[in-house]
């Protein structure tokens, strides 16, 4: 059961971007100070710092570490 205060769970948003002529689509969700960015099965988190204004960037950031990293998998 959960309390009457707890927050809404954190709404999650869509973030894209290009990579090699190709456009790579992943999600994003802000808790707290951290965002979460998640793509191909994959997540990476960081805190937001002084991003907090501007999440959208950071979330293209760290997808675009996630689809390197996922590139250098296969």
């Amino acid at each position: 059961m959960s309390a009457r205060n707890d927050p809404p769970p954190p709404q999650s948003r869509t973030v894209r971007i290009e990579h090699l002529g190709k456009t790579h689509t992943g999600s994003y969700k802000i808790e707290q100070s951290m965002i979460t960015v998640r793509y191909g099965g994959r997540q990476k988190t960081a805190h937001l710092g002084g991003s907090a204004a501007n999440p959208d960037s950071l979330a293209r950031t760290v997808l675009g570490e996630l689809v390197t990293e996922s590139e250098g998998k296969r």
